[in-house]
């Protein structure tokens, strides 16, 4: 490299005594002297010129800024950095947070206008749709540093418009499609003229829809596409090249690899992805060659002519202008042009030397397995086949023996994790009781840690339910047994606060407690900065320090790495590691996460080995980060663990030495539930834990469920050995798909079990033995038996009444409600229907203590609503709103003794609990049932009138034949009667009365005068539908 040379002075001098001419005119030496002294002061200009220039782009780069400077250079080359565009831009952030979308959009506007360059340096962008015009090249840093990636939700393509003119490079581009709800492609644009090269394309459905122009030309070259269904369709008959594209799968399967309609374009391509098909080409003149492992079709070739060399496991092709060769089972089938050779049946050769076949590879796909040499037994896992190897040395190959473990799977990544439920703890919710919640009551789970050397688990609880639980800050710790579920001591932690999370240093013996928030008043609580450190030995709060929390949020979580014996607290995008003497910050990390802020809720977290586990709820999943090196999955929890078990609400987790995942859940039992159940579920993310099936059913015929409150399991699944022992969870179980279209007979054994709701389910059989029941409630379900069910109203503060049902279908056989003071005071009586058909059996007769259906009269004892009623009890104690059948029975207004010429009153519940205009409203037919003779009733049926508010007379007209008649003896009597049915009761009365009588060969006839009281006796009338 040349350097500033300085430039040597001139030397001379000059006399200055004498002049050497006497006029205007210069000497030659004076002549000299002065072009000397012009010349050096020219040197001294050059000498001081590096220093100038320095100075003046000194004060030039300190007035500007370099890095304006560059930028401008560069934005005058329509080179443009998304970080630091020019200076009336907004600039991008690629920080896995910000929706760089609109910054972004501008800046691919500027470009494609100047037919300019964007470059991306290393980073993740957060975008949602952007539209590509025409000549915006696109440039990344590497398209393993350099990522787009699809904001969750956006249900739209990341790239529409045209790639046109222009170069897209060195980018990975993320569809984020496990956070999406609608599956567009990911590049969804035309292409003309255009070159694709080293990207990175994942997680979409499908990763391109391209469509060429006509009469263009592109190129796709070094592409890896990664987690798909269908990645690239290329539409047009444009010639195109695709080089070195590779596939790749991190779990599943795909649909197809490529869809080429393109016309003499070239294909280079690998996969190893297991899909239905790899190249489906419907274009003529292409070019291919590759290897395509696991495809079942590998080439779907429907024009010609075309060549492709494809290698795989499924299949294998030498096509050349359609000249297809596939051996298959027991023929060799060639077509061509669509002429075919088939040669079929068996085919034997008997070689006595050896036989070798060379070629580049050898694909043998028979309909059968290949048969080889017997197989022998080399110990209880494995047997073997003799084999050799090309130098004639002998060998084992090992196969399957009888007691070979199955080779556990592999967790699905970014699916629904494989989860097994260690147990359950059931807490009495206790807001319905005698003091309605005031006591003080830790029910809800919240932060956990498991002390992995003793087998245990510490949980967390805030007083969940009870009347004023949100001005108590205290929370309760209690350990728990893993092996059993046993309590082993709990202690309430005074100002605990929310306990988000717990972290566990066994070097000290010391928990440290998230507070998360604090109440301040009730319903007003203050994010908090504290954590409170406990002794674990004796579970007593040894102090508290602050965290200062840069976010200016409290903090959700304090997790302690046992590997690396750090401590550190966090939030959902964000974990620091923290000092305990005095709380200060010693290292902060970002965290990468996939969920746009606002649609989820932050639970708790667990770090091991510098990866943090964190779990959220709504949606239920868990997002793993390695604090150094960024994202690694999300993984979403399943709606049932085990298949059966309702997840609920992530509450926290731990990690294991081994990798195994514990995460403790919190659900309500039910609607206004009697118990929280707390559940602790097990997965591993590098393999499928044991998952035990722990269903009892059969889909084509029933299933059996059973419950027994005498039996408390840590992990109980309603066997017969290992039987549930709340309704409340058994019930949810039932939600489960296994068991949701089941037929299922709830077997209960004898005993007290508080409410029994059940809410939009079908086909129960519920044999309860006898139990007792605080309240039975069937809302929106359908072919529900409840039989032998006992009721006690006094065992829960809930005003409603003992059995409700609702929208729904429901028998009730032999069901007893017990007496007390309580159900005497229940505003819709002892049993409500509404909306619902009902079939009543029983209830008749019961024993001691407990009320009788047809005797009843303290309240209502059946409210109907809307309802068909089938009962075939003359029960009386109805109240009838609205419109109401009732079938299979009917219903007494009158049962006694009343003669012509008497009034009767109404049973003793019509205007009292029963209203008469009801009554008449709802049925059908009256009808009076009048003895005739000793021993013999002939019942008379009309049609009803409304008499609720004004007389309604009906006539009857008969005649009374005597048991004997013959030709000179016998009578016969012939009457007319009214009844008169009134608001308040009834009036019985002759109308007219001739009695004929037979004597010799005469017959006369009698009126009576006064008319007989004791005879045609009424006794009963009796409402119907039929």
């Amino acid at each position: 490299m040349n350097t500033f040379k300085p430039v040597e002075y001139v030397k001379g001098w000059c006399y200055h005594v004498l002049p050497l001419v006497y006029d205007d005119s210069l000497s030659y030496e004076e002549q000299i002297c002065k072009l000397t002294n012009a010349v050096n002061q020219c040197i001294t200009n050059i000498n001081n010129l590096p220093e100038i220039v320095e100075e003046a782009v000194r004060e030039f780069v300190e007035t500007h800024g370099l890095e304006n400077i560059v930028r401008d250079v560069f934005a005058e080359l329509v080179f443009i950095n998304v970080k630091n565009p020019p200076e009336d831009m907004t600039p991008a952030k690629g920080d896995s947070l910000t929706d760089d979308t609109e910054a972004l959009q501008t800046l691919i506007n500027y470009a494609g206008k100047n037919n300019g360059i964007l470059f991306f340096p290393a980073g993740n962008y957060m975008v949602k749709s952007l539209t590509l015009p025409n000549n915006a090249t696109l440039m990344g840093y590497d398209r393993y540093k350099t990522t787009l990636v699809l904001i969750g939700g956006t249900n739209a393509s990341m790239f529409t418009g045209n790639i046109s003119n222009c170069t897209i490079a060195n980018i990975g581009f993320n569809g984020n499609r496990t956070v999406q709800t609608l599956h567009e492609p990911l590049f969804n644009c035309t292409l003309n003229n255009a070159l694709i090269s080293n990207v990175l394309l994942s997680n979409a459905n499908t990763l391109g829809n391209f469509t060429k122009a006509d009469n263009s030309h592109s190129q796709f070259s070094d592409i890896v596409c990664n987690n798909f269904n269908d990645a690239i369709f290329i539409n047009g008959k444009s010639p195109c090249s695709i080089t070195n594209i590779l596939f790749t799968m991190d779990t599943g399967s795909a649909n197809t690899l490529i869809n080429i309609e393109t016309n003499n374009s070239v294909y280079g391509i690998f996969s190893n992805v297991t899909t239905n098909y790899g190249i489906v080409c419907t274009g003529v003149g292409n070019t291919g060659t590759g290897t395509i492992l696991n495809a079942s079709t590998a080439l779907q070739n429907s024009l010609f002519p075309n060549n492709f060399n494809i290698m795989g496991t499924t299949q294998s092709f030498n096509i050349t202008n359609n000249l297809y060769n596939e051996i298959s089972g027991t023929h060799e089938e060639i077509t061509k042009n669509n002429k075919i050779n088939n040669v079929g049946g068996n085919e034997t050769s008997s070689i006595t030397g050896d036989y070798q076949l060379t070629a580049n590879n050898i694909f043998l796909n028979p309909a059968n397995p290949l048969k080889y040499g017997t197989v022998q037994k080399l110990n209880e896992n494995f047997n073997y086949v003799e084999a050799q190897d090309k130098n004639n040395n002998p060998y084992k190959i090992l196969v399957e023996g009888e007691n070979i473990e199955p080779i556990q799977s592999k967790s699905s990544m970014s699916g629904e994790l494989v989860t097994s439920r260690v147990g359950r703890f059931l807490l009495k919710n206790n807001n319905y009781t005698s003091d309605e919640g005031n006591t003080l009551n830790f029910a809800y789970a919240q932060g956990s840690v498991i002390i992995e050397s003793t087998n245990r688990i510490i949980i967390a609880y805030i007083p969940y339910n009870t009347a004023n639980f949100q001005l108590s800050n205290d929370l309760m710790l209690r350990e728990y047994s893993l092996s059993n579920g046993n309590l082993i001591r709990e202690a309430i932690i005074s100002n605990g606060g929310h306990g988000n999370g717990i972290g566990y240093n066994p070097n000290n013996n010391t928990l440290y407690i998230a507070q998360c928030f604090m109440y301040t008043s009730k319903g007003v609580s203050n994010k908090s900065n504290v954590i409170v450190t406990v002794d674990y030995n004796t579970l007593t709060k040894t102090g508290e320090f602050t965290v200062n929390n840069p976010s200016d949020s409290g903090w959700g979580y304090v997790t302690y790495d046992l590997e690396t014996e750090k401590l550190y607290v966090g939030g959902t995008r964000a974990v620091y590691e923290i000092n305990p003497a005095n709380g200060s910050i010693i290292s902060s990390y970002t965290i990468d996460f996939p969920i746009e802020s606002g649609s989820f809720a932050g639970q708790s977290a667990y770090m091991r080995n510098n990866i943090l586990y964190q779990v959220i709820s709504k949606p239920e999943m868990l997002i793993v980060n390695d604090i150094n090196n960024g994202f690694i999955n999300t993984y979403n929890m399943p709606y049932f663990g085990q298949r059966i078990y309702p997840w609920g609400e992530n509450e926290s987790l731990s990690v294991l030495s081994d990798g195994t995942i514990y995460v403790t859940t919190c659900l309500d039992g039910g609607p206004n539930p009697d118990n929280e159940i707390v559940q602790i579920f097990k997965t591993n993310l590098s393999y499928s834990v044991p998952q035990e099936q722990p269903y009892y059913g059969s889909p084509l015929f029933y299933s059996d469920i059973y419950i027994n409150n005498n039996v408390n399991s840590f992990n109980p699944d309603g066997s017969e050995d290992n039987p549930f022992n709340s309704t409340e969870e058994m019930l949810q179980v039932l939600r489960s798909n296994l068991y949701y279209k089941d037929i299922v007979n709830i077997r209960f054994t004898q005993g007290t079990y508080g409410q029994l709701r059940i809410y939009k389910m079908n086909n129960l059989d519920i044999q309860c033995a006898n139990s007792t029941f605080s309240i039975i409630q069937v809302s929106r379900s359908s072919n529900i038996y409840i039989r032998q069910a006992l009721l006690d109203k006094s065992l829960t503060t809930y005003a409603e009444s003992c059995c409700s049902v609702y929208h729904s279908i429901v028998s009730l056989i032999d069901c007893y409600v017990k007496e007390n003071s309580v159900i005497n005071s229940l505003t819709d009586g002892l049993f409500y229907f509404e909306t619902s058909t009902i079939t009543w059996q029983g209830g008749i007769s019961p024993k001691s203590g407990y009320v009788d259906a047809a005797g009843y009269d303290g309240n209502v004892f059946i409210t109907l609503k809307e309802t068909i009623f089938n009962n075939s009890y003359r029960l009386r104690n109805i109240k009838l709103l609205n419109s109401v059948n009732m079938y299979g029975g009917v219903y007494p207004l009158f049962v006694g003794t009343v003669n012509p010429t008497e009034s009767g009153k109404y049973n003793s519940f019509v205007g009292k609990t029963i209203n008469l205009s009801s009554l008449t409203k709802n049925f059908f037919f009256i009808t009076f049932g009048i003895e005739t003779t000793a021993g013999r009733e002939t019942a008379y049926k009309f049609f009803i009138d409304d008499f609720s508010s004004a007389s309604a007379t009906y006539f009857i007209r008969d005649f009374n034949m005597a048991d004997s008649i013959s030709s000179s003896s016998g009578g016969l009597q012939m009457y007319e009667l009214s009844m008169q049915m009134t608001p308040t009761g009834f009036n019985y009365n002759w109308l007219h009365n001739i009695n004929l009588k037979i004597s010799g060969s005469t017959v006369n006839a009698q009126i009576p005068d006064p008319q007989p009281t004791n005879t045609l006796t009424l006794k009963y009338i009796y409402l119907s539908n039929f």
